[in-house]
């Protein structure tokens, strides 16, 4: 869907980048590096997309432009939406309402976890997950729909050292207070 409303590919991993997640920023270089996009061409998107008032500017101490994406554009949630439901986290939303009883913290891992869209949805549950194979096989039907490969990975607690390892590379998604009702979804 958003490839075919969005035809920049460059467009698309900025996108994707600064929508997927709550408060994601980057400067060029940075921006050039993780997205693998030449600076030219980044440098364009970034002046666009900032023309269209759907990303905003500012300086750094270092004298860096650090972009982030303008929460008063009129389509701000919007966007956000259709970019999560792009990359399936509306999927992995909907598991953790459905079958997340136990769960304490979800992390992201992979490349998923850095906005960038490589296909693979790696996915950390800490907790004592009551419906594990109920999670699992939810997250199959759907994400796989959506071409990707799914790896959900379940540990106990958040201190398991396998978890920590992939929460240091990852992101996390959302991590839970006290009770489901509680549960403060980061992404």
């Amino acid at each position: 869907m958003l490839l075919d409303l969005i035809t920049s590919g460059t467009r698309q991993k900025l996108l994707f980048k600064f929508f997927l997640f709550e408060n994601s920023n980057g400067f060029l270089n940075q921006l050039t590096s993780e997205l693998k996009i030449s600076l030219n061409g980044l440098r364009v998107q970034l002046d666009s997309l900032e023309g269209l008032k759907i990303l905003t500017s500012k300086k750094d101490y270092l004298g860096r432009i650090i972009y982030t994406p303008d929460k008063s554009y009129p389509f701000y949630e919007e966007m956000r939406y259709i970019v999560k439901s792009y990359a399936g986290l509306t999927h992995l939303d909907q598991a953790i309402q459905k079958f997340g009883e136990g769960i304490t913290e979800v992390s992201l891992g992979g490349l998923w976890a850095q906005a960038i869209d490589d296909g693979i949805a790696e996915i950390w549950v800490a907790g004592h997950l009551i419906e594990k194979e109920n999670f699992g096989q939810y997250l199959n039907a759907h994400l796989v729909t959506k071409g990707k490969q799914v790896r959900v990975h379940f540990v106990d607690d958040t201190t398991d050292p396998d978890y920590l390892m992939a929460k240091k590379n990852g992101r996390t998604y959302f991590t839970t207070l006290e009770s489901k009702e509680d549960w403060d979804i980061i992404a």
